[in-house]
């Protein structure tokens, strides 16, 4: 037992350090990275950005964009897409370590397929972004329900008799299916959230403002949520019930944000080209036009 102690330490530590190693890399990799300015988008647009002159001007224009009403409302929906930490807890007090295993492998091959399958339909060119965004979030929405639905009638079950499941076990699937729909679930808000914001601003700089405030209240949620399930509340019932509420009181909230939302769409540098072209005729036609209306008006005596 004790060599068995000093052989996992020994490998956590090795695993830090190689994240340490990751994390001194990347500084220098970063610098072979192509300026923002240089990158072109596929249909051909350019990357905008609008940089502040100073970290006092930066600062002052995160606070304002924090303050702004479609960020407050999207707020509840960041908060409770990543507050479900209890499906950890799920896994440990109900299977054993080959049927986490086998979860852990399936679960992330749902997660795959759930953001394979809501990209593509947010990437669908024959439909306007606006209600590529509206007709998602129903999705979104109808994916939850059946997820936490299903989620509570297996823990009302657990609870009542709770299992010690290896992967040959009968009644494995019927938890296993529980772990794939949260991860199914959340992967589709994920996805959603941020190609929404993404529709906020064709500002880079603007851009990453949002994604850090929103980001960071993610991280908050997180860090409460593992506070939470610390305890075994009543066997998962009391992070269920909060992780449950916190979803149903986002839902108003962020279809009011999209409601008023109005997408931002790159125009192609043909499209620019064009655009700026038709305004240069339309320029000197005006003032061919003016010239005319100046040479034949009358000349007063």
């Amino acid at each position: 037992m004790k060599f068995s102690t000093v052989t996992n330490v020994g490998f956590a530590l090795e695993t830090y350090l190689i994240f340490v190693a990751l994390q001194c890399l990347a500084a220098p990799i970063a610098i072979f990275l192509t300026r923002p300015e240089k990158v072109q988008r596929g249909d051909g647009s350019k990357v905008k950005i609008v940089l502040q002159d100073s970290w006092a001007a930066e600062m002052k224009e995160l606070w304002k964009l924090s303050c702004r009403k479609d960020v407050l409302l999207l707020l509840p929906v960041f908060w409770a897409s990543y507050f479900n930490q209890y499906e950890g807890n799920f896994e440990v007090y109900y299977f054993g370590v080959r049927a986490r295993a086998l979860i852990g492998l399936v679960s992330y091959i749902g997660t795959l397929l759930s953001s394979w399958l809501i990209s593509r339909f947010l990437d669908y060119k024959k439909l306007c972004v606006k209600n590529r965004i509206m007709y998602s979030f129903y999705y979104v929405v109808i994916v939850h329900i059946i997820a936490w639905v299903y989620g509570w009638v297996v823990q009302s079950m657990y609870t009542a008799n709770p299992p010690s499941l290896d992967w040959a076990d009968k009644g494995f699937s019927r938890g296993l299916f529980v772990v794939i729909l949260w991860e199914f679930s959340r992967q589709a808000l994920q996805n959603w959230m941020y190609y929404m914001i993404a529709t906020k601003t064709d500002n880079i700089s603007e851009l990453s403002r949002l994604s850090g405030i929103l980001r960071g209240q993610e991280s908050f949620s997180q860090a409460v949520s593992y506070g939470l399930n610390t305890k075994e509340w009543f066997g998962g019932r009391v992070p269920l019930a909060v992780n449950t509420i916190l979803l149903g009181l986002a839902v108003v909230p962020t279809w009011l944000a999209i409601r008023d939302h109005e997408p931002i769409e790159h125009e192609s540098n043909d499209e620019s080209q064009t655009k700026a072209r038709d305004e240069e005729e339309t320029s000197v036609n005006s003032g061919e036009k003016a010239d005319y209306i100046v040479k034949q008006a009358p000349v007063a005596e």
